[in-house]
């Protein structure tokens, strides 16, 4: 059902992450055996049991290796990258160690994703120690890899996770942040202004001076940005208002 639901999220919010754990690989060390190459095997069936051996998902570093061959990859090329992402890994599960949490499978390898999008560890710990007793880490971390590599600073980007998981915010609302920032570049507002938009209890939208909510990114074209502030009465009434179009008394 995870996966599903994983799936829909993704397919509706542009969030490009689905843990390999979730891609139904029951035994990553049967389906290695079973589809690489005998002497491509032999180098990375070690590294995934060793992977697994110290609490980390082996599926993941299994997808890399089977991925590598797919490509045409060298054995050497295939184990560096088997190599690289159960170091990845590694850090990825430290870091949300060091927030307080115990990793599950899918919460480490999106913490990995995301410190490739460019997330450093002490965020990831930050967010980790944040979120709610009982939330998956999942999506969130995914979300906030995301946010970072549109061009989000990381400490907007997690503030504005950060600020939905508070608000008790859907997993599928949440997946929508990056959509909501891309379409908030895409009208020319600061990156450094989106993470506190997108922390709104509306995504897409903030709050100005005037109170007034209005789409994040500026006043819509053709409404005046006054701010509520009186300006010049319309010279021609509104259709169907009181005294007709001709401004005299009724007929």
């Amino acid at each position: 059902m995870l996966m599903k639901l994983l799936k829909m999220l993704i397919a509706a919010s542009a969030v490009a992450f689905i843990p390999a754990s979730l891609l139904g690989q029951a035994d990553p060390i049967q389906h290695l055996q079973a589809v690489l190459p005998a002497d491509v095997a032999a180098q990375v069936v070690p590294i995934v049991q060793d992977a697994i051996a110290h609490g980390l998902p082996g599926e993941a570093v299994a997808s890399v290796a089977l991925q590598g061959v797919a490509l045409g990859r060298s054995g050497t090329e295939v184990r560096a990258a088997a190599e690289s992402m159960v170091a990845d890994l590694r850090a990825a599960h430290d870091a949300i160690a060091a927030g307080g949490r115990d990793a599950t499978s899918q919460e480490t390898e999106a913490a990995a994703a995301a410190m490739q999008q460019g997330v450093d560890g002490s965020t990831i710990s930050a967010l980790a120690s944040s979120t709610p007793a009982g939330r998956s880490l999942t999506v969130p971390l995914a979300v906030l890899g995301e946010l970072v590599s549109r061009g989000l600073p990381a400490d907007n980007a997690l503030q504005a996770v950060q600020q939905r998981l508070q608000s008790k915010t859907s997993d599928q609302t949440l997946a929508g942040l990056p959509d909501a920032a891309g379409q908030m570049l895409g009208q020319g507002m600061k990156p450094s202004a989106i993470g506190t938009a997108l922390g709104s209890s509306r995504a897409g939208f903030t709050v100005p001076a005037s109170g007034v909510s209005v789409p994040a990114g500026g006043v819509p074209t053709g409404v005046s940005a006054n701010g509520g502030v009186a300006g010049k009465r319309p010279v021609t009434p509104p259709v169907g208002g009181r005294g007709g179009r001709g401004g005299g008394g009724g007929a």
